[in-house]
């Protein structure tokens, strides 16, 4: 279905291809469905999908469709190098007599 706009109103229509299996006595040659009527239906189904039962399930549809926030992704992969940059290995440590892990001894770390 596609976007149409029909005496100053949004519809949605189907058009019937040619390339379609079925015969033109099973599908109209063009179907126009006004948005106004289906607007209810379709806002309550989403807002179903955003209840404390669906939740989750939602928003794991929703990575797996889209992928994960990337913003958040460039945070994560941000702390992980930060963190690898502060092992006891790390030339930042290593060459402290007493090896520990705080903000003073990571890489442009800080005092809190």
């Amino acid at each position: 279905m596609q976007g149409s706009w029909n005496h100053d109103q949004p519809y949605y229509r189907c058009k019937f291809p040619a390339e379609y299996a079925v015969t033109e006595q099973q599908h109209a040659k063009t179907v126009y469905v006004k948005e106004a009527s289906i607007l209810p239906a379709v806002d309550e189904g989403l807002a179903g999908q955003f209840t404390d039962d669906h939740i989750d399930a939602t928003r794991a549809l929703l990575e797996s469709t889209f992928g994960p926030d990337p913003a958040e992704q460039t945070r994560e992969l941000a702390v992980r190098r930060k963190l690898k940059e502060c092992t006891p290995n790390s030339p930042a440590i290593a060459t402290r007599s007493k090896p520990a892990l705080t903000p003073r001894s990571c890489p442009g770390g800080s005092r809190r």
